[in-house]
Formats: C-alpha cells, sequence, structure tokens
C-alpha cells in the first residue's frame, strides 16, 4: 500500500465534475449521523411516541428507554464493585465481556448521566466519520453515508453499544498503522486495548503482518501475553464467561450473523442435522475456494499495493474484524458497523483500481456490504417477529437464503482481500514463492 498514482476512475470523474469539493463532501456522513441523533433526542425530549415511530423506520427493536447496553454494562459493573459475581446469573444479570471494563463502576447510574454518556458515545461515533473516509465525489461520499445511517449502526447508536466504542479506537490504529515505529506501537497498542476489552478485536492484529518477520513474532507474543495473563486472572470465571458469547447461540435469529446462522437456518427448516453439518462444511470450503479465486486477481493485488497507507489499514483491520467475528460464531447485526471501515477502504480501492473487471468487482462488493447493513430493516418490515418460526411465508424465506448467500460472498471477497495483503506482506515473505509464485495468490502483473 502506497502513495502512487493512478489512472482516474471515469465513475468518480463524472461525479467530481458536478461535486462540491471533497473537503465539504467529507462533511456528509457525520452531519447526517449527528442530525438523526439530535431529532432522535428532540423527540425523546418532547414526544416519546414520535420518538419510536421515528425508530421504526429502522425496524429497530427498541426498548423502554435509550442507551440500554451502556447502562448495562455500567449497571454490572456496580455491581460488581460490591462483590457480586458478575459472569453467573444473578440479580445484576450476565456479564460476558472482559473484566477490563470495572472502570465503568465509577459512572453514576442516575438518569442524566446515563443520557449524557449515551449522547457522548453515538456523538463521538458520528463525528469521528470524518476521519473513515475522504470522497471524491457526490457517488462515493452517498454510498459512505448510506453505510453509516444504516440500521446496522442506529441500532448500536440506539443502545450505546460499547461497539461503538472499539470502533473508535481502531481509527486511530488505522491511522498510525503506517507511520514510524513508535506511530506503529501505539496503533497495536490501541488493538490490544480493544482486545483485552472485548476480545474480538484482536483480529485486528492482521495488520501487523506489514512488519518484520521477527517484529511481527514480538508483536504477537506481547498481545498473546496480555491475553494470557487476563484468561488467568479471571481463570475461575472462564465457564460462564464463554457460555455467555455468541458463539454459544442455538438458534436462527434474524438480528445476527455468523457462519453459524446457516446452520441454524437448515436444521430449523427441517433438514437433518447430519445433512446440515455436511452442508455448512461445504459452503465453508466453497468460501474458501473463492476466497483463493478472488486473491489470484492480479488487478486485485494491483489496486491494494497502491492504497495509501491510511485507507489500506482501515480495509484490512475491518474485514479482518468482520471475517473473524463471521467464522468464530453469531454476532449481533450492530457489530455490523465495522462494514462501514470496509465500505471506506472498498471505495478508495476502487478509485485506484486500474480495469474494469477490478472496479466492476468492488462495486458488487460495495453494493453487498450496504445490502448487509440494510438487510434488517428489510427483513422486519415482512417479518416484525425477529425470529424464524415454522409456517413463515415463503417470499421471507427466499429473504433469508439470500441474506445467507450475501454474507458468504461479502466474508468470502473480503478474506480473498485479507490472503493478498498477508501474501505480499513483509512478515510472510519466507512463504512468498509458494503464495505468489505457486498459487497466484497477490500476484500484481503489468497493466495489459
Amino acid at each position: 500500500m502506497n502513495r502512487q498514482s493512478t489512472p482516474p476512475d471515469p465513475w468518480l470523474t463524472r461525479a467530481s465534475a458536478v461535486s462540491l469539493p471533497g473537503k465539504v463532501l467529507r462533511f456528509l456522513a457525520p452531519v447526517c449521523g449527528l442530525a438523526l441523533l439530535a431529532l432522535a433526542a428532540g423527540f425523546w425530549q418532547f414526544d416519546r411516541g414520535l420518538y419510536f415511530r421515528f425508530l421504526a423506520l429502522w425496524r429497530l427493536p427498541t426498548l423502554p428507554e435509550p442507551f440500554a447496553d451502556w447502562q448495562a454494562v455500567v449497571s454490572v459493573m456496580h455491581c460488581a464493585a460490591r462483590g457480586v459475581d458478575v459472569y453467573l446469573p444473578s440479580r445484576c444479570g450476565v456479564f460476558s465481556y472482559s473484566p477490563l471494563w470495572s472502570w465503568a463502576g465509577l459512572i453514576p447510574t442516575d438518569w442524566p448521566w446515563r443520557i449524557g454518556a449515551g449522547l457522548t458515545i453515538d456523538s463521538a461515533f458520528f463525528a469521528s466519520l470524518w476521519f473513515v473516509y475522504r470522497p471524491r465525489g457526490w457517488g462515493d461520499a452517498a454510498l459512505f453515508t448510506l453505510a453509516c445511517v444504516s440500521p446496522a449502526a442506529a441500532y448500536a447508536a440506539e443502545r450505546a453499544n460499547v461497539d461503538l466504542i472499539l470502533f473508535l479506537m481502531m481509527l486511530p490504529a488505522a491511522a498510525l498503522a503506517g507511520g514510524g515505529p513508535v506511530r506503529r506501537a501505539t496503533a497495536y497498542l490501541f488493538i490490544g486495548i480493544a482486545g483485552l476489552l472485548k476480545f474480538y478485536p484482536f483480529a485486528a492484529f492482521a495488520i501487523a503482518l506489514r512488519e518484520t518477520t521477527r517484529s511481527f513474532l514480538v508483536i504477537a507474543l506481547f498481545a498473546l501475553a496480555a491475553l494470557a495473563a487476563l484468561l488467568f486472572a479471571i481463570r475461575g470465571d472462564l465457564a460462564p464467561l464463554a457460555a455467555g458469547m455468541p458463539m454459544a447461540g442455538g438458534g436462527h435469529d434474524l438480528g445476527a450473523f455468523g457462519a453459524p446462522s446457516l446452520l441454524y437456518l437448515l436444521l430449523e427448516s427441517g433438514a437433518w442435522p447430519i445433512a446440515s453439518q455436511v452442508s455448512l462444511a461445504v459452503v465453508t470450503l466453497g468460501c474458501l475456494v473463492l476466497s483463493v479465486v478472488a486473491a489470484r486477481q492480479p488487478g486485485l493485488a494491483r489496486a491494494l499495493s497502491r492504497l495509501d497507507d491510511r485507507d489500506g489499514a482501515g480495509l484490512v483491520i475491518g474485514a479482518a474484524i468482520m471475517v473473524g467475528c463471521f467464522f468464530v460464531g453469531e454476532s449481533n447485526n450492530y457489530r455490523a458497523i465495522f462494514l462501514i471501515l470496509v465500505v471506506a477502504g472498498l471505495l478508495s480501492l476502487r478509485r485506484v483500481a486500474d480495469d474494469a473487471a477490478t472496479r466492476r468487482l468492488l462495486a458488487w462488493l460495495v453494493a453487498g456490504a450496504l445490502v448487509l447493513m440494510w438487510f434488517r430493516a428489510a427483513q422486519l418490515a415482512f417479518y416484525p417477529g425477529g425470529k424464524l418460526v415454522p409456517g413463515f411465508s415463503v417470499f421471507m424465506a427466499e429473504m433469508i437464503w439470500w441474506r445467507e448467500l450475501i454474507w458468504w460472498g461479502v466474508i468470502a471477497l473480503l478474506l480473498g482481500l485479507l490472503m493478498i495483503f498477508a501474501a505480499r506482506s513483509r512478515s510472510l515473505a519466507f512463504l512468498r514463492p509458494w503464495l505468489v509464485d505457486g498459487l497466484g495468490i497477490g500476484a500484481a502483473d503489468r497493466r495489459p
């Protein structure tokens, strides 16, 4: 990933001809997000009925009060401060995060603090979108804004979910990952702290593959040592902690995504257990094959090599988190906010691609990511219950299967991009003859 110049994208050239300067368009996503947040806050203050009707536009599952996820963390940490084992069932609920959230127990639980904290988290999230992407025209600015105000993002904001805080921590990591040794070390520190808070951000350490083999091993050892120290400190609570994680789910849920969703969908559709498991294995193998096919496309490798450091780091971090969450277990739909980083990176990648076929592929991938971020609204519009039960309509069944197909396709292509990144990384240089010359992964021939 570097800053080489490339021929302009005709689509972006046409868009830029009628657009405001890029510096102004950069405000479109954060301003839209903050405006929607201000509307929601105003409706809550003056007309609660209008507030819930406003949220219904995104088909969000609402609770009696906003910012419930953040308040739950604060309340549970207050219980922990009083000596309650929050990893076991109690009147405080069951906690499935890292104990490093204990600092939240210092925050008061009364209403002004709850609203203030929720608005602060949401405002920081929407304002941070200014740093995520630098659009060149109305077209890519509009697509990026669609991702930022999608039901996935609105759901996380309505709950003030802690994933928004982890998203915010990934932004300086992406910005610093391409700098000097101190900046890169700071980037890995952000990723490490985020991982210790909720584990799945450890996938973002994929960006460290750009280091030398020795440096990567040192980073990996430090990260593993920190994780091992945390797990040792909570060794008595590991079993209940694991039981509360998404991978422990047991049924298809329209509000979640992940590879196990296909298995649960097959089982609840009447397929035999062994046939469902075999089908999941076959689809997983097909996903890996498609990833290798994508990674062998020279146009993708050339585009990735031309991407500047910050955009490339954001794309790799977002793709690594989404791929990791998808295969580890089911995740709630609000975790799809990391597709915002993916969409931003893909739009930048499309801008520097030098052949039409690669641009078309990236355009389809952007469209797939946006469909997934908005799919919940369509699902709940036709099936308000949010759960798959016997007797659901044929149309709804088709939507569910299309959703799974799109998820697997998007994840396969993101995994292909990660393969290109890994094959051309410094830390895996000893595998380059086998990966690049042998399998053709990450090979970037000259433009024909």
